[in-house]
């Protein structure tokens, strides 16, 4: 018990007494992380000096066990000797029937089965508290993470995107951010280095292209704080041609030995000859790069860098940019089209607005914004809809 629940908030020990056994009564309390009870005991008994303590469950063992064979008759008649434990000990005796405070059970012989589901339950604890999603990436990716890595996996948000550039060429944007920024320290100096490996499969599971990239982080105490409060998001992009395919990434922190991982099925199309509409970028914000040195960064369309939120949380004070893609629009559309945007919490339209297709001009790479002063807080849909 001690092993599964750690240190009890109190322990009551209440050994040679001449006419009950040895008991100790362990009490927790705030142990709703574990999905038991807000606060509970546990009793131990020790039938004699030369045996372990035992672990008692009020509905198996029942306040008879306290007393020694020779000290009560009849051993059914729980009545009887949860009245005389009362007289001898009132602690003992008010944790006799129930482990669970202000239960409320009588004494006519019902013990408290909630006790004994609180016993299963804390039993089961240990199974409840593995990371399942820590084993399986353990499993996924035994062969490309070092040992010295695999107690240490951390969650991530992540983003993969297939755009099509204006030469018609489609690459894989991807960024991942660690739930956390583990770092280490040199002087007044803190950093971090992650490196990124990634590979993409085809749909024979042969591996088709493989990359690793290094990120080297360096803070003074000033900006790691500043940094404490945000996120940090690691990116990147490469070619790819038409197909379907598996893209796994491995992020590697190799100051703290952490590591995280997605995965992602690519759909990259081939020749397009009805109207297509890619699947939605939900950005923070979108930064015009006109007038500076050319550069192909991740998630730059056109001249256009955007900033993503991968966890799609916004506040009111922001404006949400959307991102998307429309190919292969026949002239009519391309013509007289329309997009409608509709932001729905539940069935109820909250936002809806309509623009024409023309406006967007080829490529039609759409870059839509949406304030959001006047959304309350909730959770939203973004409705798009080309017709």
């Amino acid at each position: 018990m001690y092993i599964i629940l750690g240190e009890p908030m109190q322990i009551e020990n209440f050994s040679m007494q001449q006419e009950l056994r040895d008991t100790e009564i362990w009490f927790y309390q705030d142990m709703t992380k574990y999905h038991l009870k807000q606060a509970f005991n546990l009793v131990f008994i020790r039938k004699d000096m030369a045996s372990d303590f035992k672990l008692y469950d009020p509905a198996r063992d029942t306040p008879y066990a306290f007393f020694p064979q020779s000290a009560l008759g009849d051993p059914v008649d729980y009545e009887t000797a949860y009245e005389k434990l009362r007289e001898i000990n009132p602690t003992i005796a008010q944790v006799s029937l129930s482990l669970i405070p202000g239960e409320g059970i009588g004494v006519s012989g019902a013990a408290s089965l909630a006790s004994t589901i609180l016993l299963q339950n804390i039993n089961r604890v240990p199974q409840t508290e593995v990371n399942d999603l820590y084993a399986e990436k353990l499993l996924k990716y035994k062969g490309l993470v070092e040992v010295e890595y695999t107690a240490n996996y951390m969650d991530s948000d992540s983003l993969v995107q297939v755009i099509r550039d204006n030469s018609g060429t489609f690459f894989v944007h991807f960024l991942i951010e660690p739930e956390r920024l583990s770092v280490g320290q040199f002087g007044d100096k803190y950093f971090s280095h992650f490196i990124l490996n990634g590979i993409v499969s085809d749909s024979e599971n042969r591996m088709i292209y493989q990359f690793d990239r290094e990120y080297s982080i360096e803070f003074d105490k000033e900006k790691l704080e500043s940094v404490s409060h945000t996120s940090v998001q690691l990116n990147g992009m490469f070619p790819i041609i038409p197909g379907y395919f598996k893209f796994s990434l491995i992020l590697k922190n190799t100051v703290a030995k952490e590591f995280s991982s997605f995965e992602r099925t690519l759909n990259v199309p081939g020749e397009i000859t009805a109207p297509t509409m890619s699947p939605a970028i939900l950005c923070y914000g979108a930064e015009s790069l006109s007038g500076k040195e050319p550069s192909l960064r991740p998630f730059q369309i056109d001249d256009v860098l955007l900033f993503i939120e991968p966890s799609s949380t916004f506040a009111n004070s922001d404006v949400l940019s959307v991102f998307f893609q429309l190919y292969g629009l026949n002239k009519p559309l391309a013509d007289h089209g329309k997009v409608t945007f509709q932001v729905l919490h539940g069935d109820e339209v909250i936002k809806s607005f309509d623009r024409d297709t023309k406006d967007f001009g080829v490529p039609y790479s759409i870059i839509q914004d949406i304030p959001l002063a006047t959304v309350p807080a909730g959770y939203y849909i973004l409705k798009i809809t080309l017709y």
